[in-house]
């Protein structure tokens, strides 16, 4: 079996930083930036599929085994125009990418990081939005959500 070589890992793409604050369970997020593939820092290489990294800030929260988020990215297959996202209205099953869990346990001034990998990455310009199932309202500041592009082999 021949070796396998890595590159250096493109850094993480800023999906969604202050959108999180504060954010109650059974609540969407508003619009992440605009995300174009082909021209946003680290998505140069046109990736294809991505890791997503979820950081929960330290906080004291109550987490249960029904405790996660959902993702979504929301295209403008135009380029210019997307779907309307007003307040807890979004066609959801159009834009599900997936849904990431978090440990379940009662946690005490801890940062928690949970991540989905080989997520589709849309070849269009997107945004993202997020719906939170906590069950807890999230930390007042320092949750985020990256996207990590996989590297892809050119033949």
């Amino acid at each position: 079996m021949g070796d396998i070589t890595y590159g250096t890992r493109p850094g993480a793409v800023a999906l969604l930083t202050t959108e999180l604050n504060s954010l109650a369970t059974a609540t969407f997020t508003g619009f992440g930036p605009v995300i174009t593939p082909g021209s946003t820092t680290n998505l140069t290489i046109r990736a294809l599929r991505g890791d997503l990294l979820f950081k929960l800030a330290s906080s004291s929260l109550a987490l249960t085994t029904s405790s996660f988020v959902s993702v979504y990215f929301v295209p403008a297959f135009d380029a210019t125009n997307y779907p309307k996202l007003s307040g807890n209205n979004l066609a959801e099953v159009n834009y599900f990418v997936g849904n990431i869990q978090f440990y379940p346990a009662t946690l005490s001034a801890e940062v928690i990081y949970e991540g989905l990998q080989g997520v589709p990455i849309p070849n269009v310009p997107f945004k993202t939005v997020l719906k939170s199932s906590l069950g807890v309202t999230m930390p007042a500041s320092g949750n985020t959500l990256g996207l990590y592009p996989q590297m892809e082999a050119v033949p």
